[in-house]
């Protein structure tokens, strides 16, 4: 009765952020011992930062804004907790970009927080396309999973009896996906940049953020046939990506991209070979051939290949971890005495 009282409630909301607090509670089995976590967070995060002026007066500038959305805030309380330092430090550059879509953000903040820490470093690049990014936010979250994840599910969708058809696999893909308080000891950066490269294909896709993103409404058909050949692709992207656009009317393309690495990936290094896909008719006699190469003959080559990409990125990350420029090595330093001071 409680929760059928909050639904109606919130179809008489002309507040957003209000709407996603009652629908929140609506969804929640024990909506009063789900508010009562989400105060005792609230609570807990008022007397840290009542001890933590500095953060406090960061905050200050912001403050009508953050009450204009504090209702649906409130929603991810206990999940927000943990990073409110990191949270905070970014306020003044990118509040009022993110502002705007701030209650869809909260509505999904359950699957976006393990990402969080790594998402917050590099805001420079994401936050542009904040509203696009939630648009297709169902279809992009597998590209944050963990490699071990991607490399789990790598083929499932595709080694089934008889022809799987597009939305067989798109719909396959998906479904493999939707399956206390340390302010003073936040990781450092690079600590969390490492990390997230040791664990995620993430970082590697980050630099094509800015190309790829305006055109998502064109690649979101692709977005989850790609998704289990990212391992296969990514070592090749930065030769591809002129030509992606061109298979946009071809998602069987994107759906045996790993066979067309095995066959045809030497060809992306031979000079000048690779405007062949410039001409008309060639990407839709290279998706024909995807379907027609047979994947049993290159197993063993792409797990090869892979094997091969995954060593030399270990090489380079234990060369970064190394060679870590002395200007880093201080900024660390400096950032660990101001926790200090917070203390």
């Amino acid at each position: 009765a409680t929760r059928r009282l909050f639904k109606m409630l919130r179809n008489f909301m002309p507040n957003d952020s209000m709407r996603v607090l009652l629908g929140r509670v609506a969804e929640t089995p024990d909506p009063w011992a789900y508010l009562l976590d989400q105060t005792r967070a609230g609570l807990s995060m008022a007397s840290n930062l009542a001890i933590r002026p500095r953060l406090t007066t960061s905050m200050m500038p912001h403050y009508s804004k953050i009450i204009a959305k504090l209702p649906s805030i409130y929603t991810r309380l206990s999940i927000l907790r943990p990073h409110i330092p990191r949270i905070i430090g970014i306020l003044d550059p990118y509040l009022d970009v993110v502002e705007p879509h701030l209650d869809r953000i909260m509505e999904r903040m359950d699957r976006i927080e393990p990402h969080l820490p790594y998402i917050l470093l590099h805001l420079d690049v994401l936050a542009p396309h904040c509203g696009k990014l939630l648009d297709y936010f169902d279809v992009l979250m597998p590209y944050a999973d963990d490699k071990e994840k991607v490399m789990a599910n790598l083929g499932s969708c595709y080694a089934r009896p008889g022809v799987a058809s597009l939305k067989e696999i798109e719909d396959c893909v998906l479904s493999h996906w939707t399956d206390s308080d340390k302010w003073d000891d936040q990781p450092p950066s690079n600590d969390v940049e490492m990390q997230k490269k040791d664990q995620s294909y993430l970082p590697r896709l980050l630099p094509y953020v800015d190309f790829l993103i305006p055109h998502l409404e064109e690649l979101a058909p692709h977005l989850s046939l790609v998704h289990p050949h990212l391992p296969h692709i990514l070592p090749h992207m930065d030769i591809l990506l002129p030509y992606i656009l061109r298979f946009v009317k071809y998602p069987r393309a994107s759906a045996n991209a790993d066979v067309l690495i095995a066959y045809l990936g030497w060809m992306l290094y031979v000079p000048v070979l690779p405007r062949v896909l410039n001409l008309p008719l060639v990407p839709r006699i290279v998706s024909k051939l995807s379907t027609w190469l047979p994947r049993w003959a290159v197993r063993r080559t792409l797990v090869r290949n892979l094997r091969r990409d995954e060593e030399e990125q270990e090489r380079r990350t234990k060369r970064k971890r190394i060679e870590m420029p002395d200007e880093e090595e201080e900024q660390e330093r400096e950032q660990t005495a101001k926790r200090n001071k917070l203390r």
